[in-house]
């Protein structure tokens, strides 16, 4: 009996070492966003990029739109931010099956480690059902 009572301890304290692993886990960077309805199937969403560890600044980033969700893709990024990142929207393709995208691109400087850019911005058609994200 007192074998067994050791082997569910050992096994109890990998379970939690595991667990504890886990949730210390962090993603080197991180995007988020808002999003605001317009009605009639019209969508914003508003992005924050965010470095969280990585040594590099983050000088660009793409975020992709299923082909088969989202269409009239349009860039909605107020001017003050516009004028330091240059960014780029291009339409999915239904009929290739290829997907759209956002990327933004900044030449010199960037996101470093700890701090955070927002107001990106693409305003959209959403063709799923219920909210997009």
């Amino acid at each position: 009996m007192r074998g067994a009572g050791r082997i569910s301890l050992i096994l109890f304290t990998l379970l939690l070492t595991t667990v504890s692993a886990e949730s210390l886990a962090v993603d080197p960077a991180t995007i988020s966003y808002d999003l605001t309805a317009f009605g009639g199937g019209r969508w914003r969403y508003d992005y924050d990029v965010t470095n969280v560890s990585l040594a590099d600044p983050i000088r660009e980033f793409t975020i992709w739109f299923d082909h088969s969700l989202y269409q009239d893709l349009v860039l909605a990024t107020p001017d003050p931010l516009a004028a330091d990142w240059s960014e780029l929207v291009v339409q999915p393709a239904p009929s290739l099956h290829d997907d759209g995208f956002y990327d933004a691109l900044k030449m010199s400087g960037g996101i470093t480690a700890g701090a955070h850019v927002g107001g990106f911005a693409v305003e959209f058609d959403w063709l799923g059902a219920g909210l997009p994200g």
